[in-house]
């Protein structure tokens, strides 16, 4: 090692070392990204083939894909108005098994991607459902989404959302407070929110969300994933608008706290995100959900489960729903 040393230089010690945390780094997100992240930057360098979390997929090729989903993927549909996409979230039936939204089709490797994605949660007995809406094609994924599900904290980041568009004048006095509200996840200021206006902005919300029926009148209330998902639309729409004060509103809801979506998506993109987490006697949540802007493709992902403040339970499926969604419009 001494005559290594000597040969080489202390220089040549530092490049190798910050090499090796480099290919560490590779693991901390999901691979696919880092490559899509490469790619933006028009990097040449050639990355190693490696396995990800799920042994399932091999980041240094192409998605596999069946003929069906590879012709499907060249002839995507949309735009589509919010109001077409409420029309595509009421539209699927009820369902414990994986559901194809808009014409979309899962291919085997996707559904075995979710399968292990769930492995863990169903070891431990939890129940997971999800939703995940591109917002260009109308194309998704759902499960388990007429589930109910305790919201947790997630409420917050619909609840801030309705009270700024339907009670602008709030802002004067209480930006600060929505603020804390929905990126640190403060009960207080919460239950100071809802004491001071109350219910109304909410259940106008839930109405033009397209929501059969108002989920307003608890504080902490049970909902689907394809509830929430609606709410998001309707937080997407709001955000997308050019109202005043529209820029730093939405920027609430950026690096939100214990958000698994704005942890690993937000390094690569422009990301809105809420989540919530609960275990308290009767009540057992962990939930994340929001926007999530993949340039030319932004997505509503909602993934919700019984689990104990347990991110372990869920995060394995954000990561499974990013990467079929990344492969779905991505081309080598």
């Amino acid at each position: 090692m001494k005559n290594w040393i000597k040969s080489h230089g202390v220089v040549s010690i530092i490049i190798a070392g910050a090499l090796l945390l480099g290919v560490a780094g590779l693991f901390t997100v999901p691979y696919f990204l880092h490559r899509a992240a490469m790619q933006n930057e028009g990097s040449q360098i050639a990355m190693p083939t490696i396995m990800d979390s799920s042994g399932l997929f091999e980041p240094g090729v192409q998605k596999p894909q069946d003929q069906d989903t590879m012709a499907a993927a060249t002839q995507m549909p949309g735009p589509f108005s919010v109001s077409e996409l409420q029309a595509k979230l009421s539209a699927f039936e009820e369902s414990t098994a994986y559901v194809e939204i808009g014409g979309f089709s899962l291919s085997t490797h996707d559904m075995g991607l979710l399968d292990s994605a769930m492995a863990y949660a169903n070891e431990q007995d939890y129940h997971v459902g999800f939703l995940l809406l591109d917002i260009n094609t109308g194309w998704g994924i759902a499960y388990n989404a007429d589930e109910e599900f305790y919201s947790a904290s997630s409420i917050k980041g619909i609840y801030v959302a309705s009270l700024t568009a339907k009670r602008p004048e709030s802002l004067l006095n209480m930006a600060e407070v929505m603020y804390v509200v929905v990126h640190d996840s403060d009960n207080d200021l919460y239950f100071e929110l809802r004491q001071s206006y109350g219910v109304e902005p909410l259940m106008q919300w839930c109405d033009e969300a397209g929501l059969d029926q108002p989920i307003g009148l608890e504080w902490f209330p049970y909902y689907t994933p394809r509830t929430l998902s609606k709410l998001w639309l309707k937080n997407y729409e709001y955000f997308e608008s050019a109202g005043e004060n529209m820029n730093e509103i939405a920027s609430w809801y950026t690096s939100t706290n214990n958000s698994p979506i704005s942890k690993k998506l937000g390094l690569f993109y422009k990301v809105y995100s809420k989540a919530g987490w609960i275990v308290d006697g009767e009540y057992s949540a962990t939930v994340d959900a929001g926007i999530i802007y993949a340039e030319d493709h932004p997505y509503i992902m909602v993934v919700m489960s019984d689990a104990p403040s347990d991110f372990a339970a869920i995060e394995p499926v954000i990561d499974a729903l990013s990467e079929i969604h990344y492969y779905l419009y991505w081309k080598p």
